[in-house]
């Protein structure tokens, strides 16, 4: 996590040097993974013995920073990095589950504008998802074969954002946004033994997955 905020750090003070805009943006975040679901619903179908089921990983925060290059084209483009954090916590007495899901994604877009006052924009792009499942018991982390278990995945997206700005100041604006981030192949082979404790039982090594995103960014 601290590596992650150094980068974000790092970047937008780079970007801000060359850039011709910034937009940094903070939202809610949905995933909906049809196959991580089934892995934790049949983990509590075999855990009657709990009286708090684990929760779905669905709900979380997620930080965007978007980098438009400088130029005079109608159709700008421009680079994206965006970090998301997903939880699940179940708390039984003397086992207490806590899931973190970690995805940074590393994309490319290219901006349209809606509309002659330029308010209204969309950003298209695709993206490089890079993640990582980490469970606990009771503030320990998962171990499998004496090392500290991990579900860590790759995969690529199919990214749309749709915009629209305030003016606060002759160079700062309000964005609130709302984006749909589409992984149609996401590879992790170890989630299953995260997930429901069983490897190739319930799924596959691979999945697919759909975020929502709705928040709000600041332009400089």
């Amino acid at each position: 996590m601290k590596y992650f905020y150094f980068i974000l750090i790092l970047s937008t003070v780079t970007f801000n040097a060359f850039s011709q805009r910034l937009s940094i943006g903070v939202n809610y975040a949905y995933l909906l993974n049809p196959k991580w679901d089934k892995m934790i619903q049949t983990y509590n179908f075999n855990h009657p013995f709990l009286n708090e089921k684990q929760p779905l990983l669905m709900n979380g925060i997620s930080t965007d920073v978007n980098y438009f290059f400088k130029s005079e084209k109608k159709i700008k483009k421009g680079l994206n990095l965006s970090y998301s954090n997903y939880s699940s916590y179940a708390e039984n007495n003397s086992f207490n589950c806590k899931i973190n899901l970690h995805l940074i994604d590393l994309g490319y877009f290219i901006k349209l504008n809606h509309f002659d006052s330029q308010k209204a924009y969309s950003l298209i792009g695709i993206d490089a998802n890079l993640g990582g499942i980490f469970k606990q018991i009771n503030d320990i982390g998962t171990q499998f074969e004496e090392k500290r278990a991990k579900g860590l995945g790759i995969g690529g997206s199919l990214k749309y954002t749709f915009a629209y700005q305030f003016k606060l100041s002759e160079k700062h604006l309000l964005s609130p946004y709302f984006n749909i981030n589409y992984s149609p192949y996401y590879f992790s082979p170890n989630t299953e033994m995260l997930l429901n404790n069983t490897k190739t039982l319930v799924s596959t090594n691979y999945s697919s997955f759909l975020q929502l995103k709705i928040g709000v960014a600041f332009d400089f």
